[in-house]
């Protein structure tokens, strides 16, 4: 899916561009074949090659026409506009999931994959834009393109990133330290909704990419005697921020919650610390509640305690 969207922004932008420019070189409107070329795509590149250039009279009126008319023009408003309202929609995801307004799907994928839509759009507007201010001398138009241009590609190389951050990790959202034997949750079971993701580990699944795609989530071997390791633990924990669900050194066993700080999602954390000859063994377990990757999120959060540690 991810792929699917790229290649579709990709080929609005590029045959957009390409015919708005050639259509500029035509003397014809850039603004009019901009959008033929984004819907049409090579059917557009051929319709507008086939179309002779305006004759100089005619394109002298038209762009007489341009710098004469009153007001800002239709498309620089168009580009300022859809970047604003990209930004929003930008914001709206976070902010609807946590006021309950937006489920995940909604709030992850469509308000952001709207967002970048449109932002792709008013960028394409900007680069025309830029093109016509600098050729026809408009300067009522070149803050809004400037201004909408430059929201649009911010949101754009956001969500490339995105793209890039998800592709680049397994769709997982359970990952341990010991696959063989996952830490356990007890207190945070009563925590979890019945839609939330289940906490039964599926090794046969999970293993094998996780090990694959984050090596460094290994267990930590200590010195340090039980006792001391479940304070240090637990003293890490309370660093993080993390909302403790329960602590009980003697069962070695640590529950938290972690919630994430732009959406809100609620990450669950199992700490264990067990005797292993003369010191311990540290085993950690981090669960998303809700979607089915979490971009890395939980490695991060393990490697983190890891090194802390």
């Amino acid at each position: 899916m991810y792929l699917f969207f790229f290649f579709v922004l990709i080929y609005i932008c590029v045959f957009g561009a390409l015919c708005a420019y050639i259509a500029g070189e035509k003397g014809r409107s850039s603004v009019s074949w901009l959008l033929l070329g984004a819907l049409l795509g090579i059917i557009a590149i051929i319709a507008l090659a086939a179309l002779p250039p305006l004759d100089d009279e005619a394109e002298a009126r038209r762009r007489e026409e341009l710098r004469s008319q009153e007001g800002t023009a239709w498309w620089a408003r168009f580009t300022l506009l859809a970047g604003v309202i990209a930004v929003m929609l930008m914001v709206v995801g976070p902010l609807g999931y946590r006021a309950g307004l937006l489920d995940v799907p909604g709030a992850v994928l469509l308000a952001p994959g709207m967002a970048a839509a449109l932002a792709a759009i008013s960028f394409l507007f900007a680069l025309v834009g830029i093109f016509l201010t600098l050729r026809h001398g408009l300067t009522a138009e070149r803050m809004p393109v400037l201004v909408g241009g430059g929201l649009s590609l911010a949101i754009v190389i956001n969500m490339a990133m995105q793209f890039s951050a998800a592709s680049a990790v397994p769709p997982i959202h359970d990952i341990t330290t010991a696959p063989e034997d996952p830490p356990l949750f007890v207190a945070v079971v009563d925590l979890r909704g019945a839609e939330d993701n289940p906490l039964e580990y599926d090794a046969e699944n999970l293993t094998d990419p996780t090990r694959s795609a984050y090596p460094f989530v290994q267990p930590i071997v200590t010195e340090l005697a039980p006792a001391e390791a479940y304070a240090k633990a637990l003293a890490l924990v309370e660093d993080f921020g993390w909302d403790i669900a329960a602590a009980s050194e003697a069962d070695g066993l640590i529950e938290a919650t972690d919630t994430t700080l732009m959406y809100g999602f609620k990450d669950d954390v199992a700490v264990r610390v067990r005797a292993e000859g003369a010191g311990s063994r540290i085993d950690l377990r981090s669960v998303s509640r809700v979607g089915q990757s979490d971009l890395g999120a939980n490695a991060t959060r393990i490697k983190a305690f890891i090194d802390r540690f």
